[in-house]
């Protein structure tokens, strides 16, 4: 986790696996219950940490750190409002998910959870587009040293993994020594 922006990606890989599973289960005539519960584990526990790490992190740090020339005001504003709009639709998926391994009964998804399985991989896809293409090389090339540094501590604390004090010089994400500051 020392370098978040390699993290955040990393996550975005993961929330791209989570959509092929859950296309998976929309296009399945038998859900496959392992991958019912590797869903529902990666949307109840790691997905609203992620999402944190973008809304209450990143994204306040990149409207401090950019130029407006970057014009990254309106593409924070609008990831934000997808941030939203996914986690309501997750809740769904969550409990439709949850409802039909509950149901115990062989077979595929219900219609209305087939379309909606589908409806949350496809968005979240497009989301993870602009945030890897677009969002995290301008944090690569705005984001100081101790943003980084900053962000990284948030991100492990939600995850309450310790870190090691921060001390000296550190190799920023382009490649360069900075000072912590």
């Amino acid at each position: 986790m020392s370098q978040p922006l390699d993290y955040l990606v990393a996550e975005h890989d993961c929330l791209r696996s989570l959509c092929g599973i859950l296309e998976h289960l929309a296009d399945a005539d038998d859900m496959d219950l392992a991958d019912v519960d590797a869903a529902l584990a990666y949307l109840r526990n790691d997905w609203p940490l992620h999402l944190a790490d973008e809304s209450e992190d990143l994204f306040p740090l990149l409207l401090r750190r950019c130029k407006p020339a970057d014009e990254v005001k309106p593409l924070v504003a609008q990831l934000d409002a997808e941030h939203g709009t996914q986690v309501r639709l997750g809740r769904r998926v969550i409990s439709g998910l949850a409802a039909r391994v509950a149901s115990r009964r062989p077979g595929g998804a219900p219609p209305g959870l087939r379309s909606l399985l589908t409806r949350f991989a496809q968005r979240e896809r497009r989301h993870l587009a602009v945030e890897t293409g677009i969002l995290i090389p301008i944090a690569r090339a705005r984001l100081r040293a101790a943003d980084r540094s900053r962000l990284t501590q948030h991100m492990a604390k939600r995850r309450a993994i310790p870190l090691p004090p921060a001390r000296g010089k550190t190799i920023g994400d382009n490649g360069k020594a900075e000072s912590r500051s």
